[in-house]
């Protein structure tokens, strides 16, 4: 209900594991998207790996959001996903603007992603 926001869903095949769209029909969508921010839900992030993702499609996908955006790159990611590296690299650390978490996350670990310049807002503060 914000008239100023514009919501485009992809379409694709359903991931139910990580309640993600994939594939060629939503490769196909995003690639006619220019976009003004991205969002990224994430299965892991660290400052040593960046954006990690287990599903390969899945990686594509995250990596044609944030290749066709010309604002900022903000990740929502649940504390239990800092630290985390999985088998698929999106992208390092340095292309994330914004990480969005609780502040029950590792405070070590944010501490080594602010320290790679990306800035830290806890939801719950």
């Amino acid at each position: 209900n914000y008239p100023d926001v514009e919501l485009t869903i992809t379409g694709g095949e359903h991931y139910v594991r990580t309640q993600s769209m994939v594939g060629s029909i939503a490769k196909e969508t995003l690639s006619r998207v220019i976009a003004t921010s991205c969002i990224l839900g994430v299965n892991g992030i660290s400052a040593g790996s960046g954006i990690t993702t287990s599903l390969h499609q899945e990686r594509e996908i995250n990596n044609m959001m944030l290749q066709n955006c010309h604002g900022k790159h903000i990740v929502a990611a649940h504390p239990n996903k800092i630290g985390r590296s999985h088998c698929f690299i999106t992208c390092p650390i340095q292309d994330i603007d914004i990480l969005v978490t609780l502040s029950t996350a590792n405070a070590e670990e944010l501490r080594k992603i602010q320290d790679c310049g990306v800035q830290v807002i806890f939801a719950d503060a």
